[in-house]
């Protein structure tokens, strides 16, 4: 086999809100008959990503402010059985909404970010990791793998701009174990999950260099295990799961919760993953408390 480069004409950068998509035909044939075996076409856009210190996310070399929302798989009495049709909706309504990104605790179906590109939404990708890191080989091979099928799978998306590689990875430690904590425990798992992320970011940009990285830390109670095991200065940005006001705390916290962010981040541009509350309209409450899933 060989490797041929092409040259493009008049590009036109993939943007939000534009796709601006081409379309790229791979034929695989018989020479000696001159049969096509095999084609497969790919639409791809062009564009540029990048997390600037000073800056914070740019696309296509402009600073651009991300609005998000989370995005499951699954809908309704339907489980993950979801129709194509149903997904392009989603990203539509998201889209609708003044949204600019679609954050998912994994790798959606491709029809998502097919829509996502068309439609000219981003997606932000994630490995399905949380809450505790299990320190074995068998562990860490099973996040490389999957860690590579959602590279290669997602690659030629020009929607995807962020390869996310965990969510929470303190959450069992710091909720969990028993009190009070066991300093040489905490520190030992600190050593080994800074190891685990470091080598699992060569993998993923020995795959794909050019899209930034990223993790999501909790923020309650010890946001600051993340800066003492070094978690923080291994992907390209950090993103911030807030929920002072519904699991902890109250909304009178948020502002210092906020600075302490910015205090351990050091003047670098972070994500501000998830925030919000919950509720159920059928529970009510005379006296609400934080999180009791209460309409009030």
């Amino acid at each position: 086999m060989e490797g041929h480069g092409f040259a493009l004409g008049k590009r036109r950068f993939a943007r939000q809100g534009h796709d601006h998509l081409m379309s790229c035909e791979i034929t695989f044939n018989d020479n000696s008959n001159d049969a096509t075996l095999d084609s497969v076409n790919n639409r791809f856009g062009i564009r540029t990503v990048k997390v600037a210190p000073e800056k914070g996310f740019m696309l296509n070399g402009d600073k651009l402010f991300l609005k998000g929302v989370g995005k499951h798989q699954d809908y309704g009495t339907l489980g993950f059985a979801v129709p194509k049709q149903t997904i392009e909706n989603d990203v539509r309504l998201a889209r609708d909404m003044g949204a600019n990104l679609l954050r998912s605790h994994y790798p959606l179906s491709q029809s998502a970010y097919e829509a996502a590109d068309c439609l000219g939404i981003m997606g932000f990708i994630k490995l399905p990791v949380m809450f505790k890191i299990n320190h074995t080989k068998e562990f860490y091979d099973s996040t490389r793998r999957m860690a590579e099928e959602m590279v290669l799978q997602y690659f030629n998306h020009p929607s995807v701009v962020l390869w996310g590689c965990s969510c929470e990875p303190f959450g069992d430690m710091d909720w969990y174990w028993p009190r009070p904590l066991d300093k040489k425990k905490v520190s030992e798992n600190m050593r080994k999950t800074r190891n685990f992320f470091s080598k699992l970011e060569k993998v993923v940009k020995g795959l794909d260099p050019q899209r930034p990285t990223s993790s999501d830390y909790h923020t309650d109670p010890n946001p600051q295990f993340h800066a003492e095991a070094g978690l923080l200065d291994i992907q390209d940005i950090n993103g911030w799961n807030i929920y002072q006001g519904w699991y902890h705390a109250n909304l009178a916290k948020l502002p210092s919760m906020l600075r302490r962010i910015g205090e351990l981040e050091r003047g670098r541009p972070y994500i501000i993953a998830e925030y919000g509350a919950g509720s159920d309209t059928r529970n009510h409450a005379e006296n609400p408390t934080i999180s009791d899933f209460s309409a009030e």
